[in-house]
């Protein structure tokens, strides 16, 4: 189900704010896909590093709402909130 209009801008600007210097993000109409620094894949702590972004972000844009945080199979994180009945978003953390 796409984002309302708001939701997304708010999401936009939360993520333009927040992300750290060298990770990007794109939109798409039901989710954002945020990508981390280019070659940062290869680092030892790489890891730790994506699940500490997750986490932050997530506290971050929670918006005193429910977030779940899904790790999928292949190290992407999910981070799902729901704003109210009608407005969710979803932020898909990738490992390349």
């Amino acid at each position: 189900m796409p984002m309302t209009p708001d939701t997304a801008q708010g999401v936009s600007v939360e993520l333009s704010h927040f992300l750290k210097e060298g990770w990007s993000f794109t939109q798409e109409p039901d989710r954002f896909r945020v990508k981390p620094p280019p070659g940062s894949q290869g680092s030892p702590d790489f890891k730790n590093v994506l699940e500490s972004e997750v986490w932050r972000i997530a506290q971050d844009v929670h918006y005193r709402n429910f977030v779940s945080i899904t790790r999928n199979a292949d190290g992407s994180y999910i981070v799902f909130s729901r704003l109210d009945s009608e407005s969710a978003f979803e932020i898909v953390f990738e490992t390349s």
